[in-house]
């Protein structure tokens, strides 16, 4: 089976943050928060995804500014 991370940013209502876990209900799958991409060993996922909720047409400038390194 595939390994899946999430890396995520969920502020305000934490809704991004509550679809996750429904999804993870569903699926084997790890969600990373965005503050700990960069302790995070994100070599042992099979798939990363990126979840915000979505300002002005945009995901949250936070998850767009992280410079995710494998």
């Amino acid at each position: 089976m595939s390994k899946i991370g999430i890396i995520f940013v969920s502020v305000h209502h934490e809704n991004t943050l509550k679809v996750l876990q429904a999804m993870k209900d569903e699926v084997e799958l790890d969600l990373i928060p965005i503050n700990y991409v960069k302790s995070a060993d994100l070599s042992q996922y099979d798939y990363l995804g990126f979840a915000s909720g979505v300002y002005y047409n945009k995901l949250s400038n936070a998850l767009m500014k992280q410079k995710v390194l494998i």
